[in-house]
């Protein structure tokens, strides 16, 4: 089974419970037949208030840091930026609480079966013995914006309870066949060390002028049996068919969330079946777009067998397949046109201090969870992310006047539901070790403004290229063009100073440090945003022509990729060695992927460079890390490393394993990938270097089969998106394709390559076009 999740046991952790979600509404489902739990969330519900305001007294202090800099002082001016440069930390995204079910007795587990239809969206719990035969079914419905779920027996129920709680402020009101629960957020979560996991250490502080509001209702639909009132109960017995709709809302949208959910409760009154129907003609219309075969045999095994027996022999297409169609389904859960974006957890939390914040990480996680979305036809979900990033636009515009003296936008590497554009730090005393490695990085805004051009180099909607693409990455150009500054020591180019790799450091003088000048992945988001820029201007026949001439002027000052005297990318601004070598972030190959300057036909040289950087970075890192390398050999074109990243992605890892580390990478039970703790950013940065094995198209031309490995000899693949808005659908038998068909709705000529051939092909308007 490729499109389902199946187990034969209850989950006793979260890394064992199994996800739903329409984008903004989330549970992760836990089966139990003496309680079931539900943990619940809304994509909205975060701590805090306002962000951090920017620090007017940078803008004076960072001509010390760059003289410091210049006069190869590095270590001093890292100094100065964590004393003065750091504001405080993001705040957390938040859980809203848990749905819990209690049968007085438990439930015969006899036939035990949950599974997750990927097709369908749809979980289901079926156990019993005889003729007491329990069927239980839950989605989360995006027509309705409710979770719905479905009790059915052969037998009348034994008497079972219903009650709604919370892990913040809170108080829970039942009144007929309804349960209110009314909750604050936090005015703040304060994390006192980031080197180290949550403790009882940490505050969660309340404010009542401050913080916010959320609400859960649960309504029991419609049921054969009776229902009673228990406090801030509901017992209902006596029955064999339940139905309960559970609707969740902060104020983010509405004034009142308590109203809201009541509203859409009362909305959403149909039976199950057409709330099931509803829902699945909405999902199914996303899901179905794209399908992915790969030959090879079909083990009738749970996904608990099926995870473990891959561990063992490696070769399994068919889980591959689920993993890829998994990705999708987590996709079009955690992000809907209209929704927040998807954070480091997707859409599922269920701790009130969650891993690394669960926020939104710009120097690679984000981005990462949407690297799959234009290709695989999602741009729907992709929407999300930048209608996120426009916003952000607006919010990084006092902090790059005020803090930096530059024009346009920035933010650093976090930010989270506020909009914090700020480098994050700790406030009062507290200061982390070596902390400018992560905090000082003002591109975040640079790199997110590429996801708009993608989107629309997929999409082709004209009026958002001018209207919400245009201006948001001029504004990322503009305060490039301010923050680049001429080198001293190279006249004619220009350097950013200060500049990190993001998260690693490196040796000066015998000691480890993260400040440089012009750091690899600096310029290469430079080159491929002033580029970008440039060809949208052009796109819209140049409606700032002086704003072009300022971006095409500095496009000539930025240098290319330079090469280190040990034939790797240089990383740094100068030739240095990495302090830890092995180090999980491979920013300086952003030029390689997701960027697209390398690549094996037209810089082989740079290939080369960042082939023998791959290489001495290693084989291990996060989960998200192993991706990221996954994706960077298929674009070399190293199918075998490729696989053997992703193979190592997907080994088993205990659910138990939460400790927050910087190596180890693997698979939970329930399939969420593990940094570890669990991120989802390796699920869909997965789906996105599989994608890459198959089809390469950031290139002039389309590459079809780039990194093809030996274990997936025959296959197809059907309903892919090119740029340019076309479809590709092709098949291969032997390692060679066999069948290759695309449709292009403009007229274009591209070159294809395939079979070790290459081709220059005329598409015509709404024609399928058959290459071999």
């Amino acid at each position: 089974m490729n499109d389902t999740l199946c187990y034969h046991t209850p989950a006793a952790c979260f890394n064992e419970a199994l996800p739903i979600g329409n984008g903004r509404l989330g549970a992760m489902i836990y089966g139990g037949c003496h309680r079931e739990k539900l943990s619940l969330n809304d994509d909205s519900l975060w701590a805090g208030h306002a962000p951090p305001k920017p620090n007017q007294k940078i803008k004076n202090l960072l001509p010390l840091v760059r003289d410091l800099l210049f006069s190869n002082d590095p270590h001093g001016a890292e100094r100065l930026i964590e004393e003065n440069f750091q504001s405080t930390f993001t705040q957390p995204y938040l859980p809203a609480g848990d749905l819990l079910i209690d049968w007085p007795s438990e439930l015969p587990q006899d036939r035990y079966t949950r599974t997750l239809c990927l097709r369908d969206a749809v979980h289901r719990v079926c156990h019993g013995r005889g003729g007491q035969k329990v069927i239980r079914e839950y989605l989360s419905s995006a027509p309705d914006q409710i979770i719905a779920i479905q009790i059915t027996s052969e037998q009348v129920l034994p008497r079972l309870t219903v009650r709604v709680t919370s892990p913040l402020r809170h108080q829970t009101q039942a009144c007929g066949q309804r349960i209110t629960l009314c909750g604050r957020m936090p005015a703040s979560v304060f994390w006192d060390d980031v080197e180290m996991a949550t403790t009882e250490t940490h505050q969660v502080i309340y404010d009542d002028k401050l913080s916010r509001h959320f609400s859960i209702a649960l309504d029991v639909g419609t049921t054969d049996g009776r229902v009673l009132q228990e406090k801030e109960t509901l017992a209902i017995e006596n029955a064999r068919q339940i139905v309960l709709r559970v609707a969740v809302a902060t104020d983010h949208v509405s004034d009142d969330p308590q109203f809201l959910c009541h509203r859409q409760l009362d909305q959403s009154d149909r039976p199950f079946d057409v709330l099931r129907d509803r829902h699945l003609a909405d999902y199914r219309k996303y899901f179905n777009r794209v399908s992915l075969k790969l030959s090879g045999p079909k083990p009738a095994l749970t996904t608990a067998e099926r995870y473990n027996s891959f561990a063992r022999n490696r070769n399994d297409p068919g889980f591959f397949e689920l993993m890829f169609n998994y990705a999708r389904y987590l996709m079009l859960s955690a992000s809907r046109a209209g929704t927040l974006p998807a954070n480091l957890q997707g859409l599922w939390n269920e701790d009130i201090m969650p891993p690394w914040w669960s926020n939104y990480t710009i120097n690679i996680n984000t981005q990462m969870n949407y690297w799959m979305a234009e290709v695989c036809d999602l741009g729907d979900c992709h929407s999300a992310l930048c209608d996120f990033v426009e916003s952000l636009s607006v919010a990084g515009q006092d902090t790059a006047a005020q803090q930096y003296g530059c024009n346009g936008w920035v933010v650093h590497h976090q930010t989270d539901f506020r909009r914090q554009t700020t480098a994050i730090g700790f406030p009062g005393p507290i200061k982390a070790k070596n902390s400018t490695q992560w905090s000082m990085w003002p591109l975040g805004g640079a790199w997110l403004s590429l996801h708009l051009f993608e989107h629309d180099r997929y999409s082709g909607d004209r009026d958002r290229l001018k209207n919400q693409t245009y201006p948001v990455m001029k504004g990322a150009a503009a305060f490039l063009l301010d923050w680049l500054i001429d080198d001293p020591r190279f006249p004619g180019q220009v350097t950013t100073a200060p500049s990190t790799s993001p998260e690693n450091t490196h040796m000066v003088a015998g000691r480890t440090c993260a400040l440089s000048t012009g750091c690899a992945m600096d310029m290469a988001i430079a080159r491929a945003l002033f580029t970008a820029t440039l060809d949208v201007s052009a796109r819209l026949g140049v409606p700032d022509p002086d704003f072009h001439t300022r971006v095409l002027k500095m496009c000539e000052k930025l240098p290319k990729p330079h090469i280190a005297t040990d034939g790797r990318l240089m990383e740094f601004g100068e030739d240095s060695l990495e302090t830890d070598p092995a180090h999980r972030h491979i920013s300086h190959l952003f030029s390689l992927c997701p960027g697209t300057e390398i690549c094996p036909i037209d810089t082989p040289e740079l290939a080369t460079a960042a082939r023998l950087s791959l290489r001495g970075r290693g084989n291990g890192g996060t989960g998200w890390s192993l991706a990221w390398k996954a994706r960077c050999w298929a674009r070399l074109g190293d199918a075998k490393q490729a696989y053997d990243h992703l193979v190592k992605l997907l080994c088993p890892i205990a659910a138990e394993v939460t400790e927050m580390a910087d190596d180890g990478g693997g698979l939970y039970p329930n399939l969420f990938t593990a940094c570890p703790p669990f991120q989802i950013d390796a699920n869909f940065g997965f789906g996105a270097a599989l994608i890459d094995m198959l089809v390469q198209d950031h290139r002039p031309a389309i590459h079809l089969l780039p990194a093809l490995p030996r274990e997936w000899p025959d296959g197809q693949v059907s309903g892919l998106r090119l740029r340019h808005g076309m479809q590709l659908s092709m098949r291969w038998e032997q390692s060679r394709l066999t069948q290759a068909v695309i449709k292009s709705p403009v007229d274009l000529c591209r070159g294809v390559i395939y079979n070790a051939e290459w081709r220059e092909i005329a598409f015509k308007a709404g024609v399928e076009t058959s290459i071999i």
